[in-house]
């Protein structure tokens, strides 16, 4: 049973990217989205990656470049339509804002 973590929010705004890291488990999914971006360049990524790997960790694209955001190497950028695909192959989605 897999939960996609969509993450809204930036760290600094709001606690719920800290409260999302409590509740992940290994076999969970993170897409960053909205002005959650802002966290894939802040030290909070980290803790999500020694959570569930980095291979379970995406942004989507556009959201980053609507930013100006410049993303991380180790983290993979997505589009909406894998976003889809991620969220129908996971059992449940808890929206972080």
């Amino acid at each position: 049973m897999s939960t996609l973590h969509l993450i809204r929010v930036t760290n600094s705004a709001h606690s719920g990217a800290n409260n999302s890291i409590a509740l992940l488990n290994t076999n969970d999914v993170v897409v960053f989205i909205d002005d959650g971006i802002y966290n894939i360049n802040q030290l909070i990524l980290n803790d999500f990656i020694e959570v569930i790997g980095k291979e379970s960790i995406y942004f989507i694209d556009e959201h980053a470049k609507a930013r100006a955001i410049q993303a991380p190497s180790n983290i993979s950028a997505i589009n909406m339509a894998k976003l889809l695909t991620i969220a129908l192959s996971c059992t449940r989605t808890i929206t972080w804002q």
